[in-house]
């Protein structure tokens, strides 16, 4: 029997014991409701609390709004749980000068409006909100906030459909206020929610765990990489010390030496606006969101017209280049072009073309290697945003193993990364297994479909 199978004792119909149901139902007289047990009702969210209402953004051009002490949720900040803390907070002043602006109490249900619709959270404390947040404040006496969260959160694509037909990318305060929801008696909002308290925490649990664990091949990965790619696929006799503390010793045999030494070309990717250049079809485009654990993950969405590759023939491409991403909060990802995107053109990324000597893979390796990534980062510029340039990677200096021991070294870790690649989908699809899994539980008990009565 599964981890999946065994989280909750009982009620998913998925192999743990019989799903136990209401006596009875009625029809909900909503469209996008089922049947619901005959003791509940339905209603419109507006009905279920004392106000619903949305903040405001204070003007960014008085720096005395900001940088205070007092909370400020955006859409970013909403978790699809507890709110206890806020990217940017306000000041007292921008309280006091905004009409709109003002602090809801903890417990206050949050729904985006625009961007991330649907997206939830529950204030841990007293905070205030921007114009994206809608705030469903103090609920009635006979509703529990935290079951309209769960209620909100199962049924966040029916409220879309009905928002505006799924095409917009925003929803109203008015719609919100509008759309109806379940309403059972309090006693059994109050069953359900702790049920739902229970049985996603064990199933956060163990997606929690099941992703460390993840990370912890990951880890184990970089280091046998590491390993690889500075003392070699065997025992060598006898060892050199490099001039370059970071290095350390090598194998005898082995050699040092610049990036730029060992390439035939080290360039950019083209670096000018995208706005006008891409088309539907046409040479394919690969960006810095396409190199990910080493290999270029190229999607179809984006290319650019033969012409215009044409026009940019230093970005072009060709089979075993190594290409680093050069922006953004990780830099240095790197990958090997394969024969596929051989012709492809790219953006903002720097291009590695190494002399017949190097091997493209061993190189490509070496950059995913904890000491490639700490010379990599060791050249890096930029405070806000990170940024790579090919006038200081070209000095990062390379651990070279003679071309034979390189071509072992890449076979060893093909097999090897093989078995790893592997072992992290199995553990990833069973990720996704957990995630219906707790999708599925909240639909059910929300919508009357189980009966959680007496469970908790």
């Amino acid at each position: 029997m599964s981890d999946n199978q065994t989280i909750i004792e009982g009620y998913d119909s998925r192999g743990t014991k019989e799903k136990k149901e209401y006596p009875a139902y009625k029809e909900s007289n909503v469209e996008y409701l089922s049947e619901i047990p005959d003791t509940w009702t339905t209603s419109k969210i507006k009905f279920m609390f004392d106000r619903i209402e949305s903040g405001t953004t204070p003007s960014r051009s008085n720096k005395d709004y900001y940088d205070g002490d007092i909370g400020w949720v955006t859409v970013e900040d909403l978790n699809e749980g507890f709110v206890s803390d806020t990217e940017e907070k306000v000041t007292e002043y921008a309280l006091e000068d905004n009409t709109g602006l003002e602090v809801y109490p903890e417990g206050t249900l949050l729904m985006a409006m625009y961007a991330s619709i649907g997206k939830l959270g529950i204030l841990d404390f007293p905070s205030s909100t921007n114009q994206a947040c809608c705030a469903l404040i103090s609920p009635k006496d006979d509703v529990v906030s935290e079951y309209v969260f769960y209620t909100l959160l199962a049924l966040r694509e029916d409220l879309i459909k009905i928002s505006y037909g799924g095409v917009q990318d925003n929803i109203s305060q008015g719609i919100v206020r509008n759309f109806h929801i379940h309403r059972p008696p309090l006693e059994d909002q109050k069953d359900i929610v702790e049920f739902l308290n229970r049985a996603t925490k064990k199933i956060d649990d163990l997606i929690s765990k099941k992703r460390s664990l993840i990370e912890l091949i990951r880890e184990r990965e970089e280091a046998l990489i590491t390993n690889l790619t500075t003392t070699g696929i065997r025992e060598h006799e006898s060892f050199k010390q490099t001039e370059d503390d970071i290095i350390g010793d090598l194998p005898a045999g082995w050699e040092v030496s610049k990036l730029g030494n060992i390439t035939t070309k080290l360039t950019n990717g083209y670096v000018g606006p995208t706005r006008d250049i891409l088309v539907d079809d046409g040479v394919p485009y690969i960006q810095s969101t396409h190199i990910n654990n080493g290999e270029i993950n190229f999607n179809g969405e984006f290319f650019v017209s033969e012409s215009w590759s044409e026009a940019h023939t230093t970005s072009i491409l060709k089979k075993r280049d190594v290409l680093l991403t050069q922006s953004g909060t990780i830099v240095g990802e790197s990958a090997v072009v394969r024969e596929e995107f051989d012709g492809a053109n790219c953006h903002a990324l720097i291009i590695a073309r190494p002399v017949k000597e190097i091997n493209s893979s061993y190189l490509n390796l070496f950059f995913q290697s904890q000491l490639g990534r700490a010379l990599l980062q060791r050249t890096q510029t930029g405070v806000t945003l990170n940024h790579l340039n090919t006038t200081s990677v070209k000095d990062v200096k390379i651990p070279i193993p003679p071309k034979e021991e390189q071509r072992k070294i890449v076979k060893h870790l093909e097999s090897e990364r093989e078995e790893i690649k592997s072992t992290i989908s199995q553990i990833e699809k069973g990720i996704e297994l957990l995630e219906e899994y707790r999708s599925v539980l909240i639909s059910e008990a929300v919508t009357g479909q189980i009966d959680v009565r007496g469970e908790v």
